[in-house]
């Protein structure tokens, strides 16, 4: 569903009980349930038995720091972008 289909259709009381269930009672991680099928396929098919879920979960990729150049670089870059819309 789109912001705009959604701001359209659910008021905002529904949209607030939607949080609140959400709260409550949150929806599992989709990479938990991906890694614990994995886990359970590779045991099941004679792989080592030794492995955990945590060894199919994705681990994200370390974030580089961006140099005192690059970050100016960003900066001077989002500047003019703002001065061309202005």
């Amino acid at each position: 569903m789109t912001v705009e289909r959604l701001e359209r259709e659910m008021s905002s009381r529904e949209l607030s009980e939607w949080l609140a269930l959400q709260s409550l009672d949150p929806l599992p991680d989709p990479y938990w349930i991906g890694a614990q099928q994995c886990a359970v396929t590779a045991s099941s098919l004679g792989g080592a038995k030794n492995l955990t879920i945590d060894d199919f979960r994705p681990v994200a990729a370390p974030k580089r720091q961006l140099t005192v150049e690059e970050t100016m670089r960003a900066v001077r870059g989002a500047i003019s972008i703002g001065r061309t819309r202005a």
